[in-house]
């Protein structure tokens, strides 16, 4: 987007494109947690099979087999660990999406009704955030005929 283009977008637009791309990340951080909850089982299940492996062979007393299949359950160990580490980054990067999406300001109208009915609900951030909109949104409301305005 240029340096002139968000002037082309009223308010309104803005705000619904910025939802929409909060909406469009949680969306895809969900997508991910699933496909990584998946590769988890896969990799579970694929150290059964190994370890059922190993016992076999340290049953054969095969060690060359015993070695290889002990570091490939050490790899697949590993990669267990860092998935996890990568979904619980991802579930804070969600949680913090969906608050996120939660302070975003809508209309004048819809941010005012919401702040007369849940003040009281709101911390200080949202106060804030809400109380600056409806001072920025009337003052340039007034300057509105002016042709220089892009608000």
């Amino acid at each position: 987007m240029s340096y002139i283009e968000p002037c082309l977008l009223n308010h309104l637009e803005i705000v619904q494109l910025i939802k929409n791309n909060r909406l469009a990340a949680i969306k895809q951080v969900e997508v991910s947690i699933v496909d990584i909850d998946k590769n988890q089982s896969g990799l579970t299940r694929n150290v059964g099979r190994v370890e059922i492996e190993i016992e076999e062979a340290k049953a054969k007393n095969d060690l060359a087999t015993l070695k290889i299949k002990e570091k490939r359950r050490e790899l697949l160990e590993q990669e267990i660990e860092t998935l996890e580490m990568e979904r619980r980054r991802l579930a804070q990067t969600k949680a913090q999406l969906e608050e996120d999406l939660e302070n975003d300001i809508g209309s004048l109208d819809e941010e005012m009704i919401k702040l007369r009915q849940g003040w009281n609900d709101y911390n200080f951030k949202k106060r804030r955030s809400l109380l600056n909109f409806a001072v920025v949104k009337v003052s340039t409301l007034r300057l509105k005929p002016r042709a220089w305005s892009c608000v």
